[in-house]
């Protein structure tokens, strides 16, 4: 008697593989469904919004020649960030050669920074001959706080419920919504916009929980692992003999710059 062996190879069905930012933003919402971590979101949300009501809230508002600082006279020898933001457009325009460049600010204030910025572009562009178009994204933490005229998209809320739809090629967040997010999610939501930049496009993060970020976070560690998933990362403080001629201008302690690679 032949004893038949079943010789089928069984496969498991491949599950479709979901983008990064989407496994961040799934993470984001699985830890807010811990009561403990939702109560500090919403605490922290409501904190915002009441601060937003008084005169004393966003006192600053950060222009072109403010972000440009930071990464020029603070940073003079960063790899990522070279001569100024404005050169630094205009390198990425000539080596990818796209039609469009898209920037974004979180945490974007009136939107005032990405205004000058994209003014700037305007007249550097026709002074080049670049045809490279600048599209701008300014992501605000509470309503009605953007005013400028001129900004091609605007979004309202908390960045941690922010799912981008569309990849960036330069993203700026200082004081942003990274830096006003609740600690357990903070790594989620750098991965979520780190992940959203296209290859060779670049981020800064400026923020002040150093002590947090050091301890806790692990800055080395962090850069690290971001090497390990294709990025370069530079973590910096702020000198403190460096500040801007507005003498009311706050800078941020701390500095995340990540570029993409790959």
């Amino acid at each position: 008697m032949v004893k038949l062996v079943n010789t089928a190879i069984r496969i498991k069905p491949r599950k479709n593989p979901k983008s990064m930012i989407s496994l961040q933003s799934e993470l984001i919402k699985k830890k807010l469904s811990v009561p403990e971590f939702k109560q500090k979101y919403d605490s922290l949300e409501r904190r915002v919004l009441v601060n937003d009501g008084t005169p004393q809230a966003y006192t600053t508002t950060r222009r072109y020649e403010d972000y440009n600082t930071i990464l020029t006279r603070c940073f003079p020898e960063n790899k990522i960030f070279k001569d100024s933001i404005l050169h630094t457009l205009l390198d990425y325009a000539r080596t990818t050669k796209k039609e469009t460049i898209k920037a974004l600010d979180d945490g974007a204030g009136m939107g005032k920074f990405l205004f000058e910025l994209k003014n700037r572009w305007n007249d550097i562009k026709d002074a080049t001959q670049i045809n490279t178009n600048l599209e701008t994204t300014a992501i605000s933490l509470t309503p009605n706080k953007v005013v400028v005229p001129g900004i091609d998209h605007i979004i309202y809320g908390n960045v941690a419920k922010f799912e981008p739809s569309q990849k960036y090629d330069f993203i700026f967040s200082v004081y942003g919504g990274f830096h006003y997010s609740v600690p357990v999610l903070r790594k989620e939501i750098l991965l979520k916009y780190v992940y959203s930049l296209n290859k060779g496009g670049s981020a800064i993060f400026g923020f002040n929980f150093n002590d947090i970020y050091a301890e806790n976070f692990r800055s080395q560690e962090i850069i690290t692992a971001l090497k390990k998933r294709g990025f370069y990362a530079e973590y910096k403080f702020t000198p403190h003999k460096v500040v801007p001629n507005n003498s009311s201008y706050d800078l941020p302690y701390s500095y995340l710059l990540v570029k993409r690679l790959k």
